[in-house]
Parts: structure tokens; C-alpha cells; sequence
């Protein structure tokens, strides 16, 4: 039977009534520019938080929540396993909170991993309204001197470049990596930045400048992907699906190819978020990390 009536077109991030709301703010800004450029300063910091769907809820109440001390505030840390067995973190991304990693959890324990998942600085438990990726590179630092090293990391989104950079930097120490769903570098975050706000190029051009006087001045270079990526020794595994909407494939191929050696699993049909729920990720990837055990153990066979 022919199907009638519409279909029903999903939501995204430009129906928000906030974002609506901050659109018309900055098309106004053509009149204040650097007034306009603070407000996009700010808003580019600031971490929106939304309620804990009931899919995350089991999870959430089925862990050991620990407050970790740091610069930063106390830091929420979630475990799932037994305490001796080999722990993988779980890195959520911007917006997001450790416990939308939740379908990771079970097939790590399944496999005798013990599952960590941080909520970092201004999202989930963890407190603060700001934060940027050397706050989460910090955070992740602080998590690794309590519980790591770590077997391997599983990270999301925005997640992946504050894990690669605390790789590099020797602030995080994991035999593996899973990206998902990666951005390449923070030019092109701040372009899709822009074009949801329908910021003004002026407007544009002094919010740039205003993030590279509070982060430095080479943060533009410094945070891309094919700057960090070739010193890194770690195997990786980089998932993205090709209907991904918010960071669009082609970024997480460009990051599959500037990592010596990583393997690419394109998926399709899961977007940016569905696909942390998918069984053909979480199953890739927990056998990802699992390989580096048998490798090992062949070689000393």
C-alpha cells in the first residue's frame, strides 16, 4: 500500500529557538561588529547542556561516579567492570556527556575491559558553563594519572582531536584509538560555526581573532589533524557514516588518511550521534582495541 501524507522532516540544529533566536542576532551584528564578535566569542565557548535521555539512564545509575580533584573543578568519572581489569576510556563529544557512550559499555565488559568515561570540564556533572580543548586535554591528563593507562580510548566527535592532542602531548597513554565521526581542524568547526549563526564575515574575521588571543595565536595551526596525527604511534580505527550532517565524511577520511596506518569503516544510515548506538560500531570497535591484546600475544607466542 502507497504510503500518504508527508514525511516527516527530521530536526536540526537550525530549528533550535535558541540558535533561531541567535541567527537573527547576528545578522543584526552587521551594525556592531565587534560587539557581535564578543557575543560569537562567548556563545563559540559556552557548552549548551541538554536532560539525560531515558536510553542513558540505566547506564548512568549502574556506575561508580567518582569526583577527581583539578584546576578545573571536580571532574565526574564514570566506571562499569571490575576494578582489576584493563581500563578503556570513553570520551563523549561537545554537548555531550560521558553516559552517551553507554552502548560501549557492555561489549567492553563482555570482552574483560573495565569501561572510564569522563564527563569533561562544563559538561554533564562535571561543572563550569566554558571550556575549550586544552581545558579537555587537561581533564583528560588529570583521568589518566588516577586511572590510566589505558588499553585503549573510545572517542566521539570533538572528543577525537582532545584525545589526539593529549596523545602528542604525552598527557594520555592508550595502546589504541577509536575516532568516530572526527573533525579535521578547528578552521572548518568554526566555519560550520558561522554558517549555523549566519555570522557576518566581519563579524567572523574578529571572533577569529579574538579566539586566537585567548587560546594563542597558532591554535589554528596547531589543532588540525594532519599536524598532529603523522607523530602519532598509536594504532587507530576511524568511524564515520556518510550521512553524517554535523561533520560531514569527507573529514573523517582525510583523518584516516593523515594517520600512518589507521583503518576506515565508512557506515551509512546513523548520522553523528545514532551511529555511537549501532552494534556493527560498537562491535568494530571493541574489536579494535582487543586486537592490540592478541597481537601482543602472538608476537610472544
Amino acid at each position: 500500500m502507497a504510503r500518504t501524507g508527508k514525511r516527516k522532516r527530521r530536526s536540526s540544529v537550525t530549528d533550535q529557538p535558541r540558535v533561531r533566536l541567535l541567527r537573527v542576532v547576528f545578522r543584526l551584528g552587521r551594525l556592531a561588529p565587534g560587539l557581535a564578535a564578543r557575543l560569537a566569542e562567548r556563545v563559540w565557548f559556552t557548552v549548551p547542556r541538554f536532560p539525560t535521555p531515558p536510553r542513558e539512564r540505566d547506564a548512568e545509575a549502574g556506575a561508580r561516579v567518582d569526583f577527581i580533584d583539578s584546576d578545573l573543578g571536580p571532574l565526574a568519572v564514570y566506571q562499569w567492570g571490575e576494578a582489576s581489569a584493563p581500563p578503556v576510556l570513553l570520551l563523549h563529544g561537545w554537548a555531550g556527556r560521558a553516559t552517551q557512550m553507554y552502548a560501549f559499555i557492555e561489549p567492553l565488559l563482555a570482552a574483560g575491559y573495565r569501561a572510564v568515561a569522563l564527563d569533561a570540564p562544563a559538561h554533564g556533572r562535571s561543572p563550569g558553563r566554558q571550556t575549550n580543548i586544552f581545558e579537555i586535554v587537561h581533564a583528560l591528563e588529570q583521568v589518566d594519572t588516577r586511572f590510566g593507562p589505558f588499553a585503549g580510548a573510545i572517542a566521539h566527535s570533538f572528543g577525537v582531536p582532545s584525545c589526539m592532542l593529549a596523545l602528542h602531548e604525552q598527557r594520555l597513554h592508550c595502546a589504541r584509538l577509536v575516532g568516530i565521526s572526527p573533525p579535521f581542524d578547528l578552521i572548518g568547526m568554526l566555519d560550520k560555526f558561522c554558517d549555523i549563526l549566519d555570522i557576518p564575515p566581519a563579524v567572523k574575521a574578529r571572533m577569529r581573532t579574538r579566539i586566537g588571543n585567548r587560546l594563542g595565536e597558532h591554535v589554528w595551526q596547531r589543532i588540525r589533524v594532519d599536524q598532529v596525527a603523522p607523530q602519532l604511534r598509536q594504532p587507530a580505527l576511524i568511524i564515520h557514516d556518510e550521512r553524517d550532517r554535523e561533520v560531514p565524511i569527507e573529514e573523517g577520511r582525510r583523518t584516516a588518511a593523515a594517520w600512518p596506518g589507521a583503518e576506515l569503516l565508512v557506515t551509512r544510515g546513523h548520522g553523528h550521534r545514532r551511529i555511537l548506538r549501532a552494534p556493527e560500531v560498537t562491535g568494530a570497535a571493541v574489536a579494535f582495541i582487543a586486537g592490540a591484546e592478541e597481537r601482543l600475544a602472538n608476537e610472544a607466542g
